[in-house]
C-alpha cells in the first residue's frame, strides 16, 4: 500500500467533489459519480443518510473549522493505494481508515472516505477537518512522506497486504538512516507540505527559496540554507528527496483543472477543480541564483 498526501488548503467542497464525482462534464450533463462513500465519522447531516450534497456536508466541516482561528490549512487529505489485484473488503477498509485516524489525530473529528475502483490500481481517499468540536488542532502528524510510508507498512502487517516494495526504503538501519537534525528535519517537512502545491521541480525550487534554501541541481539536488549556509544534500535527507524521487512525486500529487458542474442549495451554478498531472523537467544547468 502508498500513502500519498493531497493539497492542504480550505476548500473543502473541493476536495469532496473530487473525491466523489468523475472527471470534468458538460453543464449540460449531470456529474458522473465515481467514488464510493465507504465510511464516515463526526458529520452529523450523514446522520439522515449519505445522499447529503457535498455543499451542505462541506459548510458543516467550515463551521467546525471556523472555531479555530489560528490554523490556515484545514483540510487532511490523503489517498491510499493498493498494488493492481489487491481488492480488500469494504470492512477492511474501514478498519483502515480508522486506524489512520486514531494514529493522525483525527479520531473524534469530522472524517469521511471514498474507495475509487476507476484504475488498476483500487485506491481509497480520506478527507479529515484538522478542527475538532472543541476548536482544537488535533493533528498529530505533519503528514511527511516517512510518517505515511511507515502507517503504510503497518498497515500491511497488520491486515496481511502485499507488502509494496516501494515502502522497502523506509526501513531505517544505521547505514541508510536519514539524518534527523533540526535543519534536516525542518527541510523535508517544508518540501512535503509544498510538493501538493507545485507542477514542476523549478517551482519547488522558487518556493523553498522564499523558505530560505537555495537549490543546487546536477546530476542531484542539495539545498544550501540561506541563513547558515549550511548544505544539505539530498541523499542525507532520505531517498525520497533525492532528485528523481521529487520529480515523481510532484508528477503524482493532486493539481486542479475543469471538473464537475453541480448546483449548490442557492441555485447558482458552480464549477469545480480537477486534478491533473503535470511533467515538467529542469535541465540539470539550470540553478536558482
Amino acid at each position: 500500500m502508498i500513502g500519498k498526501i493531497g493539497k492542504s488548503g480550505q476548500d473543502f467542497l473541493g476536495v469532496l467533489s473530487y473525491c466523489k464525482y468523475d472527471r470534468a462534464v458538460s453543464s449540460n450533463k449531470a456529474a458522473s459519480v465515481r467514488g464510493e462513500l465507504i465510511y464516515h465519522q463526526h458529520i452529523n447531516v450523514l446522520l439522515f443518510g449519505d445522499k447529503v450534497p457535498l455543499d451542505i456536508i462541506a459548510d458543516e466541516m467550515k463551521s467546525i473549522s471556523a472555531l479555530n482561528s489560528r490554523t490556515r490549512k484545514l483540510v487532511c487529505h490523503v489517498s491510499l493505494s493498493f498494488p493492481p489485484g489487491e481488492r480488500p473488503d469494504r470492512q477492511t477498509l474501514r478498519d483502515i481508515v480508522m486506524d489512520f485516524a486514531g494514529d493522525f489525530g483525527f479520531r473524534e473529528n469530522g472524517l469521511l472516505a471514498f474507495r475509487h475502483t476507476d484504475k488498476a490500481h483500487e485506491h481509497i481517499h480520506i478527507i479529515a477537518n484538522k478542527i475538532d468540536a472543541r476548536g482544537v488542532n488535533s493533528a498529530v502528524s505533519s503528514y511527511n512522506y516517512l510518517e505515511m510510508g511507515r502507517f503504510c507498512r503497518r498497515v500491511e502487517i497488520k491486515y496481511d497486504l502485499q507488502q509494496v516494495k516501494h515502502m522497502d526504503a523506509l526501513k531505517r538501519d544505521s547505514t541508510h538512516a536519514p539524518k534527523m537534525t533540526s535543519h534536516h528535519v525542518r527541510l523535508r517537512e517544508a518540501i512535503d507540505e509544498l510538493i501538493p502545491e507545485c507542477n514542476n521541480l523549478h517551482t519547488l525550487q522558487v518556493r523553498l527559496l522564499k523558505l530560505g534554501y537555495k537549490s543546487v541541481v546536477e546530476k542531484g539536488i542539495a539545498f544550501v540554507c540561506k541563513r547558515t549556509g549550511t548544505k544539505i544534500k539530498a541523499s542525507s535527507l532520505g531517498w525520497q528527496y533525492a532528485k528523481t524521487s521529487l520529480i515523481e512525486r510532484i508528477n503524482n500529487s493532486f493539481k486542479f483543472e475543469e471538473g464537475p458542474i453541480f448546483t449548490d442549495r442557492s441555485g447558482h451554478t458552480n464549477e469545480v477543480k480537477r486534478p491533473q498531472l503535470e511533467k515538467q523537467f529542469l535541465s540539470p544547468k539550470k540553478k536558482l541564483r
